[in-house]
């Protein structure tokens, strides 16, 4: 299962916004039953990565996404749902 994004407006930061909404997410995934909830942030969103740390979300890897001369760099990130976490992201 793949979570696209979560954005919340800069205005809602901190007012538990993003957390509500990552618990939706996660109890739809655990009702769902998929291996691993996926996601992808970019490298330097510091802010998200330390959200989706907070969720359990573990960096599995990088992905490199190309538009014209430029080359975006992406942590690709994963929950365990339903399988062991070493399984996960190894």
């Amino acid at each position: 299962m793949e979570l696209q994004k979560i954005y919340v407006l800069s205005y809602y930061h901190g007012s538990g916004a993003g957390a509500a909404l990552m618990q939706t997410v996660l109890e739809l995934a655990y009702q769902i039953q998929p291996d691993y909830l996926w996601l992808d942030t970019h490298t330097t969103n510091t802010k998200a990565i330390r959200f989706y740390e907070k969720n359990g979300f573990v960096k599995a890897g990088k992905n490199y996404f190309t538009i014209g001369a430029q080359t975006f760099e992406y942590y690709v990130m994963c929950l365990p749902i339903a399988v062991e976490e070493e399984a996960c992201c190894g």
